[in-house]
């Protein structure tokens, strides 16, 4: 119940944030300042909550996974799940092989913002 409690909240928080960053900065940020604010958001909420933090990431990735649904493709409401969920594990091996939460977030950050750009580029070639 915790981590659907630190899924929420992070993902509400990372909703609001990317929106400022998007207004405020534009198309780049969901490449390169999503990616951080968001695995500080999953991570970090798990992590004061006590909640399980690879459920915290996966309940992230199901609610964005509704909001893709609603504005994007159907390829995109799988990978916000999948990517969600790889990317909380990812955070979990890590910290739990340093013994240092925040290295992990800053390894999980740089892998979400490669998954981005590629994502970036491919839509980017597809629609040219």
């Amino acid at each position: 119940m915790i981590s659907i409690l630190a899924g929420l909240i992070a993902s509400m928080l990372a909703f609001l944030f990317n929106r400022f960053l998007f207004s405020k900065l534009g198309d780049w940020t969901i490449v390169y300042l999503v990616p951080i604010g968001e695995e500080i958001f999953k991570s970090g909420f798990a992590y004061y909550l006590g909640a399980n933090l690879v459920m915290t990431h996966l309940i992230f990735g199901v609610l964005e996974a509704g909001f893709d649904f609603f504005h994007s493709n159907k390829l995109a409401v799988v990978l916000a799940v999948l990517t969600h969920l790889l990317l909380g594990s990812l955070t979990f091996y890590c910290w739990t092989s340093s013994n240092n939460l925040i290295i992990a977030i800053v390894i999980a950050a740089l892998v979400h913002t490669v998954w981005n750009y590629s994502i970036r580029r491919v839509n980017y070639e597809i629609n040219l």
